[in-house]
């Protein structure tokens, strides 16, 4: 691998540092540790190669995970503590070998225990292999804390290495950065004033306590949003309280409690928001879709629903995207339009299984009406969200709940078309195609129900009806997108175009099925997990705060100039 990879990506896990991803922010961490100390510097710069070393040659991380840092920053961590023996001559290289390996051990251990919570490794590998390893020198009766070395720049820079590091926050968003320094500013101040003593002496409350609680969840795991706020809010003001409790008590004269505070406050702020807060509002997805819609809104491109067969609450319509109406003992051919043409039998089959999926539609669901999730769709539409809404429904529900650009891929079940001239009529009175051909009345072609074959591809008519609607599109909503069809499976590479934003909605919409992960390994998306009907209605919640999602957006831009298009990967994998 090029030695400019390694480079930008041992950077990036020093960036890490200050939840951000940059390569550049990674350079003015690097820049406010040397400021402080330089021996600290060399010993983060050692402790992060050290670190994506590791995580290259070990299955921990994902390659994605390796490129933005995220294998390097504990490792940096234990780095910089060892920067102090550095400086007093201490190397201690077999302690720092073996805290090192342990930290690594340990990031793949509760990589996989934490995520059946749901909850941020962040540095607790660092502070428990630090912590193992005063407790092993503490039985060994020998001290561990090296003596801190003067500071090279006196006050003056300690201050530029705090606008370093706010200035690498800054890259991931600038309005969690404000928050962060004004409640830290906040926080070293009362408490300097209880204490009596100068803030700089506080360093371990309001710089490894509050400003990483605040602005790992405002910045990082609900980023740009009133949530992420709240939760930086909550996780900091935990985190002071766990802080208070640790200092004050015997605990602190055997233990330094380090980035413990953070750590236990930004968990127990996320437990508390999904035990009190609607947990579709909690994940990060939710808002990185109403980003992406916003975006898209802003470029004037296009919004397409794609809507699977199970969204009505009648289930004939699941049951005819799935083939169940066709008899089981004949092959699936004699359903498609050709054997309709020329056989007779084939077209009184056709007919038969279609009258049985009209009947029930209409006879075993009388008092039938739009679902939830196809209320709230059209309200997408209704609200200048959608542009049009593509779905393997063959009942009229969606229409009826108020969608207008609606193309139905499997046509509707209540109408007869010609096969000659596609003029659409009625449905038949009674079953009188059993009696003599239906024919049209315009041009004597044969009359056939309006919906399509799940045996052969869509017409060229409705082809080029879904190639006119997909064009440029720039968020593509898949919405209980379960296995599709032959015909609809045949659209799916105009539908996932390069440069669309897929998002999968509801249970049934799993990105990482046999059908969609050859298309998933190549495209953007973002899978909202939850009920569609709740996610959908949770995502108009996210869009009404529409202009201050804009206002953040360009903040942040203004910041950093990156690209506002969001993806699930990004933002779940800079979380540390």
């Amino acid at each position: 691998m090029h030695v400019l990879t390694w480079f930008l990506v041992s950077l990036r896990g020093l960036a890490q540092l200050a939840f951000a991803d940059r390569a550049w922010a990674g350079a003015l961490v690097l820049t406010g540790i040397a400021l402080i100390s330089p021996w600290a510097a060399v010993g983060a710069v050692t402790g992060v190669l050290c670190g994506t070393l590791a995580g290259y040659a070990l299955p921990t991380y994902t390659r994605a995970d390796w490129r933005i840092g995220l294998s390097g920053f504990n490792s940096a961590i234990i780095g910089l503590v060892w920067g102090g023996f550095f400086a007093n001559n201490e190397w201690k290289l077999a302690g720092l070998t073996l805290t090192l390996m342990l930290c690594v051990t340990l990031e793949w251990l509760l990589r996989k225990l934490l995520a059946r919570w749901d909850l941020p490794m962040l540095s607790m590998p660092a502070m428990v292999a630090l912590s193992l390893t005063l407790l092993a020198y503490l039985l060994a009766d020998q001290p561990f804390w090296p003596p801190q070395p003067p500071l090279p720049f006196g006050s003056t820079g300690i201050v530029v290495a705090v606008l370093c590091v706010i200035a690498a926050m800054t890259s991931q968003s600038v309005i969690a950065t404000l928050q962060a320094v004004v409640l830290s500013a906040a926080t070293a101040l009362l408490f300097s004033v209880i204490l009596g003593v100068d803030g700089l002496a506080l360093s371990g409350l309001w710089a490894l306590v509050v400003a990483p609680a605040s602005f790992g969840l405002h910045g990082v795991f609900f980023a740009g949003t009133l949530t992420g706020a709240l939760a930086g809010l909550v996780a900091a003001l935990i985190a002071i309280l766990i802080w208070s409790l640790w200092t004050f008590s015997d605990l602190a004269l055997s233990i330094n409690p380090l980035v413990a505070p953070f750590i236990i406050g930004s968990w127990l702020a996320l437990l508390l928001l999904r035990r009190f807060s609607n947990p579709i509002l909690l994940q990060p997805e939710i808002w990185q879709a109403a980003a992406c819609l916003a975006q898209a809104r802003t470029e004037h491109r296009p919004i397409v629903a794609f809507s699977g067969a199970g969204l009505s609450d009648a289930s004939i319509t699941a049951d005819y995207a799935s083939g169940c109406w066709m008899n089981p003992e004949l092959p699936p051919e004699y359903y498609d339009s050709a054997h309709f043409t020329t056989s007779r039998q084939c077209r009184l089959w056709f007919w038969d299984a279609c009258e049985r999926v009209q009947h029930q539609l209409h006879s075993a669901n009388p008092s039938a009406k739009p679902s939830a999730t196809q209320r709230n769709l059209a309200g997408l539409e209704r609200q200048g969200w959608l542009d049009s809404c593509l779905t393997q429904n063959v009942d009229k529900l969606q229409r009826e709940a108020g969608t207008k650009r609606l193309i139905p891929l499997l046509g509707s079940i209540d109408n007869v078309e010609c096969i000659s001239c596609n003029i659409r009529f009625d449905w038949p009175p009674g079953q009188i195609w059993n009696r003599f051909d239906l024919r049209c009345k315009h041009c004597q072609g044969l009359l056939r129900p309006a919906v399509h074959s799940l045996t052969e591809a869509l017409p060229s008519q409705k082809q080029q009806e879904v190639d006119t609607t997909i064009k440029d599109t720039a968020v593509l909503l898949l919405i209980d997108a379960g296995e599709p069809p032959l015909p609809v499976q045949q659209l799916l590479d105009k539908l996932c175009l390069p440069g669309t934003q897929m998002i999968f909605i509801g249970s049934c919409a799993h990105p990482g099925s046999q059908h969609w992960c050859g298309i998933n390994s190549s495209y953007q998306y973002l899978h909202l997990k939850g009920p569609a009907e709740q996610t959908l209605a949770a995502l108009q919640f996210c869009l009404r705060c529409r202009h201050a999602a804009r206002l953040l957006d360009n903040l942040n831009t203004f910041a950093s100039g990156r690209d506002k298009t969001l993806s699930s990967t990004r933002h779940n994998d800079t979380w540390p």
